[in-house]
């Protein structure tokens, strides 16, 4: 399902694969808004893991939606 939404093919969306895409954002989001202030790295990292990567110079801070 993943690689039809990143080639532009249309998609259901409510399939499965994507629930837990979706799931694992809001739980990534969740615990980087409950982060403590000074978790920077802890932050960065699951920023990371939510898009990917980010620009050199971006930064993010809670809360996010």
């Amino acid at each position: 399902m993943r690689e039809r939404m990143l080639a532009g093919e249309p998609y259901m969306a409510i399939d499965s694969e994507l629930g837990k895409m979706h799931l694992r954002a809001q739980q990534i989001l969740h615990a980087f808004n409950i982060s403590l202030p000074d978790a920077t790295e802890e932050r960065q990292s699951l920023i990371q893991d939510l898009f990917g990567a980010l620009g050199e110079d971006s930064e993010v801070k809670p809360p996010f939606r």
